[in-house]
């Protein structure tokens, strides 16, 4: 016999997958790399960039990724902004 999904898990795993996908994980490295290309923690992650965006897919697919915190600062031109990057 069949299991029932219901609309709210089956949009979960759709959801999953699609992140998951590996021409979805390249078009999101793409995305944040862009205009910072040259700086060290984008070069040293572009050094093994196959592997390391196999270990992002698998992250994600598992459910085992974990963003890091945020860091604050201010910005102070043309007003005063707090930044949360």
């Amino acid at each position: 016999m069949g299991q029932l999904l219901t609309y709210s898990l089956w949009r979960r795993i759709t959801l999953l997958e699609a992140m998951g996908d590996y021409g979805n994980v390249q078009k999101a490295y793409n995305k944040a790399r862009k205009c910072k290309r040259h700086r060290k923690d984008v070069l040293i992650f572009t050094k093994d960039k196959e592997e390391n965006l196999d270990k992002v897919r698998e992250d994600i697919i598992n459910l085992a990724y974990e963003p890091s915190k945020y860091h604050y600062f201010k910005v102070y031109e043309p007003k005063e902004r707090q930044i949360m990057a």
